[in-house]
């Protein structure tokens, strides 16, 4: 048992670690604004001012979901990038370097994060 916790001791101290803007990020919705966390869950910052009905985030930008029907994509830093929607989306989701818009008609558009579109399912 001492030789396994000392070697996954070993492998731990040897990844290597994510500081300040690169760690991954967590989102949490409260009363319509996106909150941003560290996933230690420290308080990064909040975006929206009452409006937001869904958050997605790929651990590093973040797709808020405004009562308007359209999706706004910001930094972890808070800054805006772009909007993709125009104004028919009822939700998001990210993955990767994709954000997937659904319609109200049901169908469902991929984009890129820097908002070039993919593809349509």
């Amino acid at each position: 048992m001492k030789t396994f916790r000392f070697l996954l001791a070993a492998a731990c101290l040897s990844l290597p670690l994510l500081a300040g803007d690169e760690a991954p990020i967590l989102v949490k919705m409260n009363n319509g604004r996106a909150e941003v966390y560290t996933v230690s869950g420290s308080y990064v910052r909040t975006i929206g001012s009452g409006d937001v009905v869904q958050a997605s985030t790929n651990g590093q930008e973040i797709a808020i979901l405004r009562q308007n029907g359209r999706v706004e994509l910001y930094s972890r830093g808070g800054s805006y990038l772009r909007t993709l929607g125009s104004g028919d989306v009822t939700s998001v989701q990210m993955s990767g370097d994709s954000v997937a818009l659904t319609r109200q008609n049901g169908r469902v558009e991929i984009y890129g994060i820097n908002g070039s579109y993919r593809r349509t399912l």
